[in-house]
């Protein structure tokens, strides 16, 4: 179910979670083994490659370009796996705190739950390649047209866990990172006030919702597809529980504080980076 914060749109915030020390030892080993559950680490792993394909794609936008090396390498860093696990871990952990993390590693540890896991980190880790997403968009549109049922299933997952509105939450904090680490690194004209910057943000809301709701089709169309719909009911019906929607929660604040981290430092790095140009 992290599947969610995880748009490139959605990028991302300065690592500020609490020292990892800071928790208790069994907490430290209950977090641990929701993340295995999660498959959190092996999700680390892609949005990293996620997060250098984004700043190639970026380097192309604001640069004209691929952008140089020191680009690649600020952006390699960035997203180094290294610094954004742990302190997701730490924020995560601090989000479940008083949480039934038992009932939660219990169901996606079982044969059903850790199927689903399963299922769907291997789409996301089908979807660094651009055609097999398109290819989800366009078998997405097939069921729309057929107004197949599970389709519905997928939709009314997506409401009741709030992953639309949620995902399009995350991302325009992203965006307004982003120029703020623009703004920090001396990109944007100092004359551009903080309701001007907003102004521009949310203008950007249309197309984000747009492009989070295509992806989110797609990517859980494709994830779920192996599943029976008795199957799928089982899981959207986790989700639901008390337990699973502390998680689900928590999931979104961790990668939001996280993420929007991220973004930040990449704006701060595009400043840099402009700032050598000859504009």
């Amino acid at each position: 179910m992290y599947q969610r914060v995880l748009l490139p749109l959605a990028l991302l915030l300065a690592l500020c979670a609490a020292p990892f020390g800071a928790r208790s030892a069994g907490a430290q080993a209950a977090d641990a083994a929701l993340a295995e559950a999660l498959a959190l680490p092996e999700l680390f792993s892609i949005m990293r490659e996620e997060g250098i394909a984004y700043g190639d794609a970026l380097a192309e936008d604001l640069f004209g370009g691929a952008g140089n090396a020191r680009w690649r390498a600020e952006v390699s860093a960035i997203y180094d796996v290294g610094r954004m696990y742990p302190a997701f871990l730490d924020t995560l952990g601090s989000e479940l705190e008083g949480a039934d993390t038992g009932a939660m590693v219990d169901y996606l540890t079982s044969a059903e739950g850790a199927r689903v896991v399963g299922l769907e980190i291997a789409a996301r880790r089908a979807f660094l390649d651009d055609s097999v997403r398109e290819a989800a968009e366009a078998e997405v549109e097939g069921l729309r047209a057929e107004d197949a049922p599970r389709l519905a299933r997928i939709e009314a997952f997506i409401t009741s866990a709030d992953l639309l509105e949620s995902n399009v939450a995350n991302a325009l904090n992203g965006s307004l990172a982003f120029y703020h680490g623009l703004a920090e690194g001396g990109a944007m004209p100092e004359s551009l006030t903080e309701e001007e910057i907003l102004g521009q943000v949310w203008a950007q809301e249309s197309d984000i919702r747009a492009e989070t709701e295509t992806w989110l089709y797609s990517y859980l169309a494709t994830s779920y597809a192996p599943l029976d719909d008795a199957e799928l009911d089982r899981y959207i019906a986790f989700y639901d529980t008390k337990a699973g929607q502390d998680l689900n929660r928590a999931l979104f604040a961790a990668f939001d504080r996280v993420f929007t981290g991220v973004s930040r430092e990449l704006g701060v790095a595009a400043a840099r980076q402009l700032g050598g140009q000859d504009l």
